[in-house]
C-alpha cells in the first residue's frame, strides 16, 4: 500500500517477484510509469492503483504480510511510513528494508537488505501469523496513534515548560 515511486526499490521487488513465483503481490496505490513498467510484466503482480482511504481495509483484509521495500538514502532515512502502523493495526506482519530507524517497531518487523534475505523474511512473517503475535502488532499499533503521539507531544511540551522559562 502506498505509492510505488522513486522511495521504493524497484530491483529489490524485481528480484524478489522473480524468485518468489509462489506469492501473489498486491500493490494498492499511486505508481510511477518506471515503477508499473517494472512489476507489471510478472504474473504474480497486480498494481490495483491508487483507491480511496475508505478502501484501503478491504485490500489490508487480502493481505498475508505487508512490505515496505524502501531504497536506503539520505530521504528515506527521515521517513517514519504510516503504512507501517496501517499494516500493524491490521495485525499482518511486515518486512522491510532498513530504510530508517523504526524506534520500538523494529521488534515487531522482520528487516532484509536484499531478494535473498527479504525472501527468507517473507516466510518467517507468513509464520508468525499466531494470536500472541498478532496481538503485539495491534497493541503497538493502538499506542501509535496521532492521539496517542499528540499526548506525548504535550507532555513533552509541558515538561519543557515547566523548567524553562517561556519568552
Amino acid at each position: 500500500m502506498g505509492s510505488l515511486d522513486e522511495r521504493v526499490d524497484t530491483d529489490l521487488l524485481r528480484a524478489l517477484i522473480a524468485r518468489r513465483t509462489d506469492l501473489d503481490f498486491l500493490f494498492v496505490g499511486r505508481a510511477t510509469d518506471e515503477a508499473a513498467d517494472a512489476l507489471a510484466a510478472f504474473p504474480n503482480v497486480t498494481l490495483a492503483g491508487p483507491h480511496p482511504p475508505e478502501r484501503l481495509p478491504g485490500f489490508l483484509a487480502r493481505m498475508d504480510v505487508g512490505i515496505i521495500p524502501f531504497r536506503v538514502t539520505p530521504f528515506t532515512r527521515s521517513i517514519y511510513p504510516l503504512k507501517l502502523n496501517e499494516y500493524l493495526a491490521a495485525g499482518r506482519p511486515v518486512v522491510t528494508t532498513p530504510f530508517a530507524p523504526l524506534g520500538d517497531a523494529e521488534a515487531l518487523v522482520h528487516t532484509a537488505s536484499d531478494a535473498g534475505v527479504f525472501s527468507r523474511a517473507l516466510d518467517h512473517a507468513l509464520a508468525a501469523t499466531g494470536p500472541a503475535a498478532k496481538a503485539r502488532r495491534i497493541d503497538f499499533a493502538r499506542g501509535n496513534t496521532w492521539t496517542a503521539r499528540a499526548a506525548a507531544f504535550s507532555e513533552v511540551v509541558a515538561s519543557v515548560a515547566a523548567t524553562h522559562a517561556l519568552v
